[in-house]
């Protein structure tokens, strides 16, 4: 912090003191991101478990698991995104915040479909997605094999 006080009084930076000052700014938005991802994820997270599957599925709890392990590698993709983003100068030094936002306002979106029920589920609705996938790809071409039609 008083790297970013001192920098900020010089009048003409130089290209290396700007990307410098850049980087401090950047790490001081980092540090105070970093604590309020773990509300944001918390809040997700807490979205995905608070309903469990009704459809009697045994894979639901590991569909939630692999629903949270994945949004927090996503998470960390784009943190890790905008932090460069930032140093670089290509998005605004704030723009570390980003995933910060962006999953908070995920969760609340989540509990906002499962509250109103419209959303039973998270891994139902990964089921129902898997179902609709796999009858697409499998289509039209593999109804010989269930009607017991071979194809000589």
């Amino acid at each position: 912090i008083q790297a970013i006080g001192h920098l900020k009084k010089l009048p003409n930076r130089s290209a290396g003191e700007q990307k410098q000052y850049r980087r401090a700014r950047v790490e001081f938005q980092r540090r105070l991101a970093i604590p309020f991802s773990c509300l944001c994820i918390a809040i997700f997270a807490m979205a995905l478990g608070i309903q469990p599957s009704r459809a009697g599925r045994s894979w639901g709890l590991s569909a939630n698991i692999s629903v949270g392990i994945l949004a927090v590698v996503v998470y960390y993709l784009i943190f890790a995104f905008a932090v460069a983003a930032g140093e670089n100068g290509t998005i605004p030094v704030a723009g570390v915040w980003i995933p910060d936002i962006l999953f908070f306002f995920l969760g609340l979106y989540v509990f906002r479909m499962i509250e109103s029920e419209k959303w039973a589920a998270v891994s139902e609705t990964i089921g129902l997605l898997v179902e609709r996938v796999s009858a697409r790809i499998s289509g039209p071409s593999s109804s010989w094999i269930s009607s017991g039609v071979s194809s000589r």
